[in-house]
């Protein structure tokens, strides 16, 4: 690191105050201390426990990033130092502080020379996923950095050599597993399309109305009706016999005057003055009970129990009703 780097480096460290206090997050002042006098191993706890225990004050986390980037390179760790680097650029990339962004432009620098030593043990893999916002398990862990950024794409992150499994999960969308055989030195730009998850919606419940009851036939017409047309028959038989009874009376009419004829002559006529009132009084009360019966009928079908639905309008309108009868 250049003594340009590590002056505006240790400023933006010092630049929080430094009371009697031992709060971690107050003793950026002995962090400084400690890198000045060679000892970053001891710093570090120091930045560490400040992300952990200021997560809301954004400077604050910054310069703790910075903070644990720089002593992890002081100490010659260089991969954790440049993961640092890289989540202090990814949480302040919406800096417009002239100040900070001088930081990100100086720790971007950082990045640029020290990722060749990292990549010659590891492999970059830079995730991107459409929609963005995936959440990120390599080999089913979170490579979670301290104070970082959640590890979420777009997301770049350091493997080492070998087989390698990314799976990204996102709210409403399907899980994906990607697979790489990482190799040292290279670089893999993983981008991943992730599917909507079809959404299921419930079946729609289908309510049957209940059947309208309709009232039991109605006997009575139909008994009208058959003894109507049975004593209409009556009649009508009364009446054939009656008149058979006139042709007879009719045949004897020349030969009256003989006893024997006489007397069979006056039976005729009495039988023919008995059925002529009896036949045309029973045809005229079964046609009446038929006819009866056929009126009796026609009214109680249209007075059962039905319903209906209507509709009219024209093309801009349409109106519907419905109907019952009851």
């Amino acid at each position: 690191m250049t003594s340009a780097l590590l002056g505006v480096l240790l400023l933006t460290l010092s630049a929080a105050p430094a009371p009697s206090t031992v709060a971690p997050c107050k003793r950026f002042d002995a962090a400084r201390d400690l890198l000045k006098a060679g000892e970053p191993a001891s710093a570090l706890p120091i930045f560490r426990a400040c992300l952990a225990s200021a997560p809301g004050d954004a400077e604050v986390r910054w310069r703790a990033l910075l903070g644990m980037a720089l002593s992890n390179e002081l100490s010659g760790r260089i991969l954790p130092a440049v993961q640092y680097y890289r989540a202090f650029l990814e949480v302040s990339r919406k800096t417009s502080n002239s100040d900070w962004l001088t930081r990100r432009a100086n720790a971007a620098r950082e990045v640029e020379r020290l990722e060749p030593t990292v990549l010659k043990t590891h492999a970059l893999v830079q995730l991107t996923t459409t929609p963005s916002g995936a959440r990120v398990t390599v080999d089913g862990r979170s490579p979670e950095i301290i104070g970082g950024p959640a590890a979420v794409t777009p997301f770049v992150t350091y493997v080492r050599s070998g087989p390698r499994s990314f799976q990204l999960n996102r709210d409403g969308h399907d899980a994906l597993v990607r697979q790489i055989d990482a190799a040292v030195g290279q670089r893999y730009n993983v981008q991943v399309v992730l599917p909507k998850t079809p959404q299921v919606l419930p079946s729609p419940t289908v309510t049957t109305p209940p059947a309208m009851k309709t009232a039991a036939p109605n006997p009575g017409p139909w008994v009208l009706i058959g003894a109507g047309a049975a004593i209409a028959v009556a009649g009508a038989v009364s009446l054939a016999i009656m008149f058979d009874k006139v042709d007879q009376f009719e045949a004897l009419v020349p030969i009256s005057e003989q006893p024997e004829a006489n007397v069979q002559a006056r039976g005729l006529a009495d039988d023919i003055r008995a059925l002529n009132p009896a036949g045309v009084i029973l045809l005229g009360a079964g046609v009446a009970a038929l006819v009866g019966g056929i009126i009796w009928r026609v009214v109680d079908s249209e007075d059962a129990p039905s319903a209906g639905v209507n509709l009219s309008g024209g093309p801009q309108h349409v109106h519907t009703g419905i109907w019952a009868r009851f």
